[in-house]
């Protein structure tokens, strides 16, 4: 087969895995003040890869708007899929999805999208460094690994500016201590709260130096606003780690 006709059943291919979908809201869960998790069913069989997202098209005021949300749930769960949103700014559609729709409502999704994702056999150790909502794949990775029990280590380091803004908080902390090839590093920058068990200000270069010990090999993951990829991507190679061992994704 000539290289042209490879790449042409190669974009073949991925067409062929991207389909629409109509999701039913059939679950909606508060994380934090401002963020929700949403359940949606679809109406046929999705299959994705840890870490990749979807494409909603909610019509709001008579305008379809096309938006990208990472899936927070993991492969293992075929009942449905799990989108966590984030209101941010002045944002149509995470202000539909966190204030406006409920369940039973139903949206068009399309996917799955994107190269970042882990699935098995891919490294021996996973390095996830994320930043607000940024976390939002990495929830669906940690899943993925602990639900199939696969024998690699996690660590999770996770930055928000406060306490109330952690997703998904008593669920990281229940996870570090019930898994022991998990460690997660929460770390707020912007308080300095009581009895807080966590890491206080931002992540830098001693932080990482230190934790980076026994995962240089593996791969690192960086998920969040575009300046905070890139500020976490040159302190990885600071520290020693490989541009092709990084894998990041900004939104």
């Amino acid at each position: 087969m000539s290289s042209s006709s490879r790449d042409a059943s190669s974009t073949l291919r991925r067409r062929r895995a991207i389909s629409q979908y109509t999701g039913t809201l059939i679950e909606k869960i508060r994380e934090t003040w401002d963020t929700h998790t949403l359940h949606f069913k679809l109406d046929g069989p999705f299959d994705f890869k840890p870490g990749q997202f979807v494409m909603v098209k909610p019509t709001i005021n008579g305008r379809t708007i096309n938006r990208a949300y990472s899936i927070s749930s993991p492969p293992t769960i075929k009942d449905y899929i799990a989108l966590t949103v984030r209101l941010g700014g002045t944002y149509t559609v995470s202000k539909y999805l966190n204030e406006v729709i409920q369940v039973g409502d139903q949206l068009p999704i399309r996917g799955p999208y994107g190269k970042f994702y882990w699935e098995e056999g891919m490294s021996d150790t996973i390095f996830m460094i994320a930043a607000g909502s940024g976390i939002t794949p990495f929830r669906s990775m940690v899943q993925y690994v602990l639900h199939k029990n696969i024998d690699v280590q996690m660590k999770v380091m996770y930055t928000c500016r406060y306490v109330k803004e952690i997703i998904c908080r008593k669920m990281w902390k229940g996870y570090n201590k019930k898994y022991p090839n998990l460690d997660v590093i929460l770390t707020v920058t912007r308080e300095k709260p009581e009895n807080w068990e966590g890491h206080l200000g931002r992540i830098d270069h001693n932080l990482l130096q230190k934790e980076v010990k026994g995962f240089e090999d593996g791969l690192f993951y960086i998920c969040g606003a575009p300046p905070f990829v890139e500020s976490m991507i040159t302190l990885l190679k600071e520290v020693g780690i490989a541009e092709d061992r990084i894998k990041h994704e900004d939104w």
